[in-house]
């Protein structure tokens, strides 16, 4: 599954981590939640809900099994998500009938930036521990995708800042060579 993960967007990654996520996992949704601050902000899910739009925002705290797992980098599963969610949480999970949720942070450069969701409409028994391992493995691999695609991002940033001070030198040299303002101009026009 990992290699399918590194896509040329973040869009093309986060709809293929939350695919494979929800059918390595059997699940009925399979989420990435970006943490910004205190808040949880929709990225991804699969499938799309309308009542679940991009960019959704539900405070962390109305999850709390999955704020202690944001906290201390580890995963969280619970078996029903209607007797942890509160407030908005609660509100939003009712929407989908969701039941069972097992959550792994996404780690990147030391920190929880991201968090994978999968989750059953159905209550499902604690997972053994090897399916701990394999989300925590899926997790890091997305994590490792998503840093491939901002080094990507950072090398065409660079290369586009390098072509223009190319460019800025060969005019500045050929300006340094003008003579008469004609010169000037032609030079200008010229590049």
């Amino acid at each position: 599954v990992a290699p399918r993960f590194f896509s040329e967007t973040a869009d093309e990654a986060t709809a293929v981590i939350c695919r494979e996520a929800r059918t390595t996992f059997g699940a009925d949704y399979g989420v990435l939640w970006r943490i910004r601050d205190d808040l949880l902000e929709l990225v991804q899910s699969d499938p799309r809900r309308e009542e679940w739009p991009i960019g959704l925002r539900v405070p962390l705290a109305n999850f709390p099994g999955l704020e202690d797992a944001v906290a201390s980098l580890g995963f969280s599963f619970v078996p029903d998500v209607l007797a942890e969610a509160r407030e908005e949480g609660l509100e939003r999970v009712r929407q989908l009938g969701i039941r069972s949720s097992l959550r792994s942070p996404i780690v990147i450069g030391g920190r929880a930036e991201l968090v994978l969701v999968v989750s059953w409409q159905t209550v499902v028994d604690q997972p053994d521990p090897t399916t701990f391992a394999i989300v925590r493995r899926f997790a890091d691999q997305a994590g490792l995708a998503f840093e491939q695609l901002e080094r990507r991002r950072a090398e065409a940033r660079a290369a586009a800042r390098a072509e223009e001070n190319q460019r800025l030198q060969e005019v500045t040299a050929a300006l340094s060579q003008a003579a008469t303002r004609g010169d000037v101009g032609d030079t200008c026009l010229e590049h």
